[in-house]
Parts: structure tokens; C-alpha cells; sequence
């Protein structure tokens, strides 16, 4: 399942949604039916950051998305983002 995630940060916490966003990549690479994680920064929009995901089942997403791990994640980014669309695909 390939899943692309566009956040748009609020413009005085850029630098701390880029970090945050960072901090994850290891830890979830390391998730069981973790394929591909990656993280990019729009060059036209500074504050725009995609997250390209790609998982070997909607299953193992679906685990991951409900985990621990990622509802930690929302709430330090609470409050960072003015968007985020999520986009999603079998590959």
C-alpha cells in the first residue's frame, strides 16, 4: 500500500514539524511491514513536507496508523500543522 502524507506547517513552526518529522523516519522503517518511509521538503514551498510511505499490506498500515508510536506522533505535532492530506494507493 503506497501512502503520501502532505503537511503544511503552521509558518512559525516549520523547523519544528521538519524535526519532528525526521525524528520518526528510523523508528518506523523499523515497524513490521514498514517497505519504504521517506521524508521531503517541498523546494517551492517551505512550509509543505511530504511523507512517502509504502507498506507491504493496507493491514500493516492500518496496525501502524493505530499504534502507540503514531498517536504519539500526532500529539507533539498538535498544534504545528495548518493541513494534512493523506493520499493513498496499492502500489
Amino acid at each position: 500500500m503506497k501512502i503520501i502524507v502532505k503537511y503544511q506547517a503552521k509558518p512559525q513552526y516549520a523547523q519544528a514539524l521538519e524535526k519532528t518529522l525526521r525524528e520518526i523516519i528510523a523508528p518506523v522503517r523499523s515497524e513490521r511491514g514498514c517497505v519504504q518511509f521517506d521524508v521531503h521538503m517541498s523546494l517551492d514551498q517551505r512550509l509543505v513536507f511530504f511523507v512517502d510511505q509504502l507498506w507491504e499490506s493496507q493491514k500493516r498500515w492500518e496496525q501502524f496508523n493505530n499504534s502507540e508510536r503514531m498517536h504519539l506522533f500526532n500529539r507533539t505535532t498538535e498544534g504545528l500543522v495548518d493541513e494534512y492530506i493523506v493520499c493513498t494507493s496499492n502500489h
